[in-house]
């Protein structure tokens, strides 16, 4: 969330119809530069989860993983159009990654 949270600042900063999140950070080239203990946090969390889940759930982990890294890029250094389709190209990729986690931890619906 920490590392979505910085991504959605970025656009902020670039895309004037996007609503301003509390601060404007500067013009980047790279996620890395902007958020490296985002990317470093959210890179641990997410070979940990490769590890200890099933395929179903590392199937949709790898997706969300990178729909976060177009949007990522998309807030950088691409158009607002590509930045706006990526994030809603995330929401479906999140909720079956939080699906596929719950089957594997055996949450009911």
């Amino acid at each position: 969330m920490d590392f979505r949270d910085r991504i959605m600042i970025a656009a902020a900063g670039r895309f004037l119809t996007i609503p301003q999140i509390d601060q404007s950070p500067p013009v980047i080239a790279t996620m890395e530069e902007l958020a490296p203990e985002e990317a470093a946090r959210f890179s641990r969390a997410y070979h940990t989860l490769q590890i200890t889940v099933g395929n179903e759930t590392s199937a949709a982990a790898h997706g969300c993983t990178s729909q976060l890294w177009d949007m990522a890029r998309a807030a950088t250094a691409g158009t607002e159009t590509r930045y706006l389709a990526a994030d809603a190209a995330g929401k479906q990729l999140r909720r079956a990654l939080r699906q596929a986690m719950r089957v594997d931890l055996g949450v009911p619906d």
